[in-house]
């Protein structure tokens, strides 16, 4: 159930910038989706539809854009894939100080109104 809460969230911080802008309408959305455990944006998009039904955001198209989780060298500053950093040392430097990056679960990036 994580896509329909991702879903959800999404729906609610687009209506709430649509509403901060005076909108009567929302025609499309472009949004970032994340997390340690990315959700599938198919489903995403499903709740989404599902949950803009009789709201302003009803028939908005979504554009919807995967972000992977990756990871930090904090010895040599290098950007890791998250699954080579799970082997607990940089290819780079070889330093077990690694930091997980891990983007937000949602970020609106734009809305057309």
């Amino acid at each position: 159930m994580h896509e329909g809460s991702v879903g959800h969230n999404l729906l609610h911080a687009v209506l709430r910038l649509a509403s901060e802008r005076g909108a009567q309408r929302v025609t499309a959305v472009r949004a970032r989706v994340g997390g340690l455990h990315p959700a599938d944006p198919e489903s995403v998009r499903y709740h989404f539809e599902r949950d803009a039904r009789g709201t302003f955001a009803e028939g908005a198209a979504l554009e919807i854009e995967p972000v992977p989780p990756s990871a930090r060298c904090l010895a040599c500053e290098a950007a890791l894939d998250y699954e080579i950093a799970a082997n607990g040392h940089c290819p780079h430097c070889g330093s077990a100080e690694l930091e997980a990056v891990v983007p937000s679960e949602v970020e609106v990036i734009d809305i057309q109104v």
